[in-house]
């Protein structure tokens, strides 16, 4: 096993990196979350803050924490779990449930203004569940949203650094507080309030993914008010135009949030506004704002008939999807698990970095988690032990970035810029740790057999050689329980498609074995997509119809769930591929409902903005139509 530059990157690094990057101040980053000299102490590394303190100054730095894996001391591990206990039982309208993991979580919310932030924004959702009093909830939201945003009542400044999860709270309060000033002026104030929090939204660091989780719930709660207030020609068409935007927003990052209510609040301002055109017999325009309208109801029909099917309420009734925390771990359970795949002793892993004792109490979680210790341990295990790591290992925020883009071309088939831009990578990134070399290797060697440049298995053997820089493939094989980073299981899951019949049944048991773990689904959402695709493909090659139908439905009625449009198209297919070549025919007369479905395929596609499987789903129609 080859030895790690060390190097490590910490948060705070991270958090400097950024910084520069975006070239905000510690003040901006820091107001209302925390002193200015206790932030100095987090970028100088003196102090670690929680991680939802983590989170949030990542989230106010515009940067989304999905796709990110956390690595969790027990304690904190604990506490993140019962966050998902609430979250779980608020989602499932489990008002009991939720008020007591409320109450056990409440214990925590002195550790910082984000904590008790938190639990403000869990009781503001039970009492909206509840129908409890406009007042309540008023008192709910006034005391969280001055718990990060004091100087608020100022103004919405764009100097200040707000999160999603800030600026939903922000929304919410401007929806529930009581206005003390001319009635007659209400609307135009909570108009005004509503725009200046789009026009931030519109003008700030956050990313497309941060975006898409609020914007399109300002757009429907201002499109909301002018259809009720105020319908006057301007109006609606600043309706028309936001919940146009946020569709688009909810398109570009594959998301569902709000799309149902936003089409439906949509046709009626649309309705409305036709009213204005027919005035001044503007034809042209009624014909193309009716022809745009008919699209995004297309898309809404589509995503009805799944929630439907798959008895998802397919509107939004809470804001769980801010709060839900992805890809983390236990740092005793990951030591524990990676160790055994190595069939390492413990003698053997600790020598020279701790006592046995030690190791078993960290393995047994029974430790505070000593970091310097863990950095040595997971180095030897294969592992980068960062608190916040992304694809890429480097300090440089550029490079991440760039390293999200690369991924996009690489999906899309975007030769061009998948090559130019991994270039790029290998120039910035350093290449003596093992987990960009893994990255920038996999990536040139998948671009080489996309171009036809090498075969089969010479790429499946370099694909061997490229896991084996963090982790010996025959450890994996070999392996009870496993753990993999997130990168590991793309070489895993490659091998599985590629690799000869033997090769890739090993490999698919592997990632069933993750994909069935019962704490995957609702906390690893991503990396279940990515890899539940290739397992209910994989069973329907083999002929195991039944089970692959029981994976695919599973994972649509989760990312429909958790309103992501990314797999639908896929698991739709999946299951049709599945009863068209068990029936060995397709018997039209038998089955008219098999043209809806791939029809469906093709809108989900366009909706995803995915020209490739559009293209391939438009294929299957017409041969389709010609048997």
């Amino acid at each position: 096993m080859p030895r790690y530059v060390k190097d490590e990157i910490n948060f705070h690094k991270f958090l400097d990196a950024m910084r520069q990057l975006k070239e905000v101040t510690l003040e901006q980053v820091c107001d209302g979350l925390c002193s200015a000299s206790m932030m100095k102490r987090i970028e100088y590394g003196d102090r670690l803050p929680e991680k939802q303190m983590r989170d949030r100054i990542m989230a106010r730095m515009g940067v989304s924490i999905e796709g990110y894996e956390d690595y969790l001391s027990t304690e904190e591990h604990e506490q993140w779990k019962l966050r998902q206990l609430l979250l779980r039982s608020i989602e499932n309208r489990q008002v009991t449930e939720a008020e007591q993991y409320l109450e056990a979580y409440c214990i925590y919310e002195k550790q910082n203004s984000v904590e008790a932030q938190y639990c403000d924004a869990m009781e503001l959702m039970i009492l909206q569940m509840q129908n409890a009093p406009i007042e309540k909830q008023q008192a709910v939201i006034a005391h969280a949203v001055g718990l990060t945003m004091p100087k608020i009542e100022d103004g919405l400044s764009e100097k200040m650094l707000l999160s999603e999860q800030e600026l939903n709270l922000l929304t919410e309060y401007v929806w529930l507080c009581e206005y003390s000033g001319n009635p007659e002026a209400e609307f135009e104030w909570r108009c005004k309030q509503y725009q200046e929090i789009l026009h931030y939204i519109e003008h700030s660091l956050l990313d497309e993914f941060c975006r898409a989780k609020v914007y399109p719930k300002v757009a429907y709660y201002l499109s909301e008010l002018i259809l009720h207030k105020a319908k006057t020609e301007e109006n609606l068409e600043v309706g028309i135009r936001i919940c146009n935007d946020a569709i688009e927003l909810l398109r570009d990052s594959r998301k569902l949030y709000y799309l149902v209510e936003l089409v439906e609040v949509l046709e009626r301002l649309v309705q409305e506004y036709e009213f204005y055109l027919r005035k001044v017999n503007k034809r042209d325009e009624i014909e193309k704002i009716q022809a745009d309208l008919q699209e995004k109801k297309e898309w809404r029909d589509v995503f009805m008939e799944l929630y439907t099917e798959y008895e998802v309420c397919p509107y939004m009734e809470h804001f769980c999807h801010l709060y839900w925390e992805m890809e983390t771990y236990c740092i005793g359970d990951v030591i524990r698990i990676r160790r055994q795949m190595f069939g390492m002793t413990k003698e053997e892993l600790c020598e020279g970095i701790c006592s046995v004792k030690t190791l078993t109490r960290i393995e047994h979680k029974k430790v505070k988690t000593q970091m310097p210790i863990v950095r040595e341990l997971f180095e030897r295990l294969g592992l980068c032990a960062e608190y916040i790591r992304a694809r890429v290992i480097t300090s440089e925020y550029s490079l991440l970035k760039l390293a999200g883009e690369h991924v996009w071309y690489k999906n899309n088939n975007k030769l061009a810029e998948w090559e130019k831009s991994l270039n790029e990578l290998e120039e910035g990134l350093c290449l003596d740790i093992p987990q960009n070399k893994q990255f920038v290797a996999y990536s040139r060697c998948l671009l080489q057999l996309v171009k036809r440049e090498i075969s089969q298995e010479e790429f499946i053997s370099k694909l061997i050689e490229i896991i084996e820089y963090t982790i010996p493939i025959d450890y994996i094989m070999k392996a009870g329980d496993v753990f993999l980073s997130q990168e590991e299981y793309t070489y895993i899951r490659a091998i599985s498609m590629h690799a000869e019949k033997e090769i890739a049944a090993k490999c698919m048991e592997i990632i069933r074995g993750f994909c069935t773990k019962e704490e995957v689904a609702s906390g690893h959402i991503g990396k279940y997509e990515f890899l539940m695709t290739s397992v209910m493909s994989y069973l329907g090659n083999v002929g195991e119809y039944e089970e692959s139908d029981i994976f695919s439905t599973n994972l649509a009625r989760l990312s429909l769930t958790f309103r992501r449009s990314y797999v639908l198209a896929e698991t739709l297919y999946n299951n049709l591929w599945n009863k068209q070549t068990a029936m060995s025919k397709i018997d039209k007369s038998e089955d008219e409902g098999d043209e809806r479905i791939i029809k469906n395929c093709i809108w989900l596609s366009k909706y995803n903005k995915n020209e490739k499987a559009t293209l391939f789903f438009e294929k299957i129609l017409e041969e389709y139509r010609k048997i």
